[in-house]
């Protein structure tokens, strides 16, 4: 902000000699810096106590015409004490130097140049309080005649950009110094450029007016200032007898106004107490009917931070309490936006209320206004002040005029502090709350306990009417009250009342986790269209609680009767908290579910503890566990209590071994335990005990606990009374030997029997020979032709004979395989011609008992070399079939089927027999067993083919399966598997084999 003034000489030494003397007392000084290439504004008129110009002519290097003078503060100080030109302390002295200040920027509207008006400045710098003062000359000194005392013209800088780059032009002028420019850079480095304390801003300001007053001067403000005023009132201003504020008898009532302000803004640090006592104020001082200020959402242009102070006389009805809309403050700002001063008396509100233009009670107004600074961009886009006349005419001055621009700046900036300190403030409460919040989460999971914390904090922190929490229950899509809090204790609660979700007017948005901000609830459709709108007025501000985009519930502000506008760090907050509500809820619903969990668990445990305890107490086993100090037992059985003596286990159960084990017991049991501790190794081993009841053999295991460090801390046991077993195994042991001698026995026995039986059939094979070779001798008519009668009893006789030596054969043969002594003679050969040799012999059989022998070789086409034993396969197959021709009636059938896969032949004979009894199957393979064993059976036959059969699939190691039906016949299948052939590896060869 820069001030422009229009004064005379005396004036202007009065006021920089008070402004030097603000600077040089101020304890966080920076530097101060006095120019002047005015001879008339000389240091000593200014009061600095500085020494005559021919001692300064000692410095090194010397200086013989200083124009400036400079004053650091003690740490920025870098040259010797000598140098420091004035001053008992060397504290207070000044640097003295000579400056080209034509070169330095300047404001000032002299139309001359520097060389004809010689300037003067004043720079002081601190932390707190900047400043820039330029004076210059209106006229030319020669033109100035000696009766008449001339005129400067001054502006007074505070913005700190401004300073700033007129600390670096001087910079560049310093540069060259050498007893200056290290101080100078050392005091600018350290120096923050912000804005000023308002409290030294108003010091400042008193002092220059005193300065003024004393002088006897009234400062004229440059025509520049009056741009902003209407016509009517720059004529009037124009008058010879217009009386400004400073010609009154109490002028000074306008510092008063700047006191009273600072002191509102240093006595309340809450923004709207702080609009409401400024516009007081304001009002006081300006004497005025009516005085309003108001500053603008930067969202929405709505009246966020607003007051209206009024006199008595207006206080009844409400048609003195609206603001002008922000669309009407920017019309003014674009008016008069070319203007250095933004002050204007129209009246903006007329042009907005109707019933206010037709009431013509305001006679004056003057309004003035800002726009958003960067730094308020987030905060606000304008402000507006307004002060209006409604009881009689007024003409505005230009000094009331300045002043009201001024005071906007500063109720701005007052306004912006006290948001600042406020909202660091709210940072600090809700960061306090929060984490009192997350340490009542964290000590709590009673919920009821949280929610109670949570909505009496927040509502004490926000004051708001009502703070609630909301359950949404989805079943009956109910919006449930779980506690609240209310600023009125009086008002009947709502705790655990329900809102029926469709009717919520915005449980759609909170279902979508969306926040909800009503600043009016006026303007929303309310819920009991009968009620009045001032019964249903207010505001709500609505928080979704959710966890993993899981809705649970809202957190909810209420304000009764009146709009508020929510800001975002209330939203802010009210998110947070929410937030951290849906972590503690989240836990405590898992802590509930692992509480009922851990209970369901006990149970459990408690129930498989039971369970264990019972199957162990039904177990005849000694099973008990043992901790390693004292030796005590924490648990044993029914089973090893009453070994010991004791009939029920809890008498022993917690005691040591030595109180309650008997002493013929104690010593081994002790020693066994003690070993098991210091080896940690499993023990095991089999022992006889005398124990009360008699003398035992157990079966013992003692295994070791052990930490997960290794060390044993005790040790389970399991003893098994063997003692049946024991005895058992020596009646066995008998048993063993005994049949090992009726083995013996039966081995001798079974060796005679196949003595005899080879003996036997050798005696019976030779006679045989004989009578088959001499029946067949003399069936062939060899020694002459035979009767008919003689062919017939000679057929009777060779057949006799052959069928005998069958038998004979088939004995022979499956008496070796049972003992062993039988063997496969292995060749190559054709399975082809085996079945064809096969069904060629029996041909003739089946012919004469009118059946149809049919073979089925197909599958033999790729694989028709089979190894093996050639004899015993097509014994296998003549047996077969001979069984299927002797059970099949005539006009049966019989087939025969061969395949081959791979090493694996399979063997089918098939007959439309009379059937196998499924009673008889079992018997089917037994050596000597007969399917008709009546006396008068129909089918000769011995019983050995089919026993003799499987013995021989199973040297090939084979299988026999069959499938009968009565009356439709029966299926034979057999699996043989190829054998390898002597110096082969593998099976089917690789190469073409070589036939044997």
């Amino acid at each position: 902000m820069n001030n422009k003034y229009a004064l005379k000489q005396s004036s202007c030494v009065a006021l920089g000699s008070a402004l030097l003397e603000f600077l040089t007392a101020l304890p966080d000084l920076h530097l101060v810096l006095f120019s002047s290439q005015n001879p008339q504004v000389t240091p000593c008129q200014l009061s600095l106590d500085l020494k005559t110009g021919a001692e300064l002519g000692s410095l090194q290097p010397p200086v013989t015409h200083p124009n400036s003078y400079f004053k650091f503060k003690p740490e920025g100080r870098s040259q010797p004490l000598s140098t420091w030109v004035v001053g008992k302390e060397s504290s207070n002295g000044w640097l003295a130097c000579h400056l080209d200040l034509e070169h330095l920027p300047t404001h000032l509207e002299t139309h001359h140049s520097p060389s004809q008006t010689p300037l003067v400045f004043i720079l002081g710098i601190s932390d707190r309080f900047s400043i820039l003062f330029q004076a210059g000359c209106s006229l030319p000194l020669e033109a100035n005649r000696a009766d008449l005392e001339p005129l400067y013209q001054i502006e007074l800088i505070y913005d700190s950009s401004e300073i700033s780059k007129f600390c670096a032009h001087l910079r560049l002028q310093t540069s060259t110094v050498a007893a200056i420019a290290p101080a100078f850079d050392a005091a600018i480095a350290s120096w923050v450029a912000q804005s000023n304390a308002p409290e030294l801003q108003s010091e400042i300001t008193l002092r220059l007016l005193m300065a003024l007053e004393a002088n006897s001067a009234t400062p004229q403000a440059l025509t520049s200032t009056n741009h902003s005023m209407s016509p009517n009132s720059q004529a009037v201003a124009a008058r010879p007898n217009t009386k400004t504020i400073y010609q009154q008898p109490h002028w000074l009532q306008q510092e008063k106004l700047l006191h009273e302000l600072l002191h509102v803004s240093s006595s309340s640090l809450e923004p709207q107490t702080i609009l409401r006592r400024s516009a007081e104020v304001i009002r006081t001082i300006f004497n005025v009917s009516r005085c309003l200020i108001a500053f603008y959402s930067a969202k929405d242009q709505r009246v966020i931070w607003g007051a209206i102070a009024r006199s008595p006389e207006l206080l009844t009805g409400d048609r003195h309490t609206h603001y002008p809309a922000w669309a009407t403050v920017e019309q003014l700002i674009h008016k008069h936006h070319h203007l250095s001063t933004w002050v204007s008396d129209e009246f903006p509100l007329l042009a907005e209320h109707t019933e206010i233009r037709e009431s013509g009670v305001a006679r004056a107004a003057l309004s003035s206004w800002t726009q958003s600074h960067p730094k308020h961009a987030d905060k606000w886009v304008g402000g507006f002040l307004c002060i209006e006349q409604w009881e009689r005419d007024r003409i505005w001055q230009p000094e009331e005029m300045y002043l009201l621009h001024m005071v906007i700046h500063q109720v701005e900036q007052v306004l912006y502090q006290a948001l600042v300190y406020q909202q660091a403030e709210e940072r600090v409460q809700r960061a306090a709350l929060v984490n009192r919040l997350v340490a009542q989460i964290r000590a709590s999971l009673d919920l009821s306990h949280i929610f109670e914390t949570v909505v009496m904090e927040l509502g004490q922190l926000v004051v708001v009417d009502c703070c609630s929490i909301f359950q949404y229950l989805e079943d009956p899509q109910d919006w449930q009250v779980q506690t609240e809090y209310r600023l009125q204790p009086e008002a009947s609660s709502t705790v655990d009342a329900t809102v029926f979700a469709p009717i919520h007017p915005h449980s759609a948005r909170l279902r979508n986790l969306k926040t909800v901000q009503v600043s009016d609830a006026r303007t929303l459709r309310p819920w009991h269209p009968e009620k009045p709108p001032s019964e249903v007025s207010g505001a709500w501000l609505m928080v979704p609680i959710h966890y993993h985009q899981k809705l649970w519930g809202c957190i909810s502000f209420r304000q009764d009767h009146y709009p508020r506008y929510w800001h975002e760090s209330e939203v802010e907050l009210l998110t947070t908290v929410a937030d951290q509500l849906a972590i503690a809820i989240h836990q405590a619903t898992l802590y509930q579910q692992i509480q009922q969990h851990n209970q369901t668990l006990e149970a459990q445990v408690a129930q498989r503890t039971a369970e264990l305890e019972y199957f162990f107490d039904a177990l005849p086993d000694h099973i008990f566990v043992m901790h390693r100090e004292g030796m005590t037992l924490s648990f044993c059985n029914h089973a090893f209590a009453k070994s010991i003596g004791y009939e029920d286990r809890q008498n022993i159960q917690g005691q040591s071994i030595f109180g309650c084990l008997p002493s013929n017991l104690l010593n081994h049991f002790a020693e066994q335990n003690l070993q098991v501790f210091q080896s940690g190794q499993t023990l095991h081993t089999q022992e006889t005990i005398v124990f009360p009841s008699g003398m035992r053999h157990l079966d013992t295991f003692k295994v070791p606990l052990k930490k997960p460090d290794g060390e044993v801390y005790g040790l389970l046991g399991t003893s098994r009374d063997i003692t049946e077993l024991i005895e058992t195994r020596q009646a066995l042991s008998e048993r063993t030997e005994q049949l090992q001698d009726a083995l013996a026995a039966a081995c001798k026995a079974s060796q005679a029997k196949s003595e005899f039986l080879a003996t036997m059939s050798h005696e019976l094979r030779t006679p045989l020979t004989s009578v088959i070779g001499m029946s067949s001798a003399l069936l062939n008519q060899l020694f002459g032709s035979l009767t008919p009668k003689q062919s017939e009893y000679l057929g009777i006789i060779h057949n006799s004979g052959t069928h005998l030596l069958q038998l004979i054969n088939d004995i022979l043969d499956l008496s070796k395989i049972e003992a062993g002594k039988a063997s496969l003679q292995i060749s190559r050969f054709s399975l082809q011609e085996v079945a064809e040799q096969s069904v060629a012999s029996l041909s003739e059989k089946a012919h004469g008992q009118k059946l149809v022998l049919t073979t089925d070789l197909v599958g033999l086409q790729k694989c028709d070399r089979f190894v093996g034993d050639q004899r015993r396969v097509k014994q296998i197959l003549l047996n077969l079939l001979s069984n299927a021709i002797k059970f099949t009636p005539a006009g049966g059938q019989v087939w025969l089927r061969l395949r081959c896969d791979g090493n694996i032949v399979t063997i089918e004979v098939e007959d439309t027999g009379i059937g196998i009894a499924a009673d008889k199957h079992h018997l089917l393979f037994e050596a000597f067993q007969q399917i008709d064993s009546a006396l008068n059976r129909k089918h000769e036959g011995t019983g050995l083919g089919l026993a003799l059969t499987r013995q021989l699939v199973e040297m090939h190691d084979g299988s026999i399966s069959f499938k009968s039906q009565i009356g439709v016949g029966t299926v034979f299948t057999v699996h043989l598997q190829a054998q390898l052939p002597k110096g082969e590896v593998s099976w089917p060869p690789t190469s073409k084999p070589t036939e044997v």
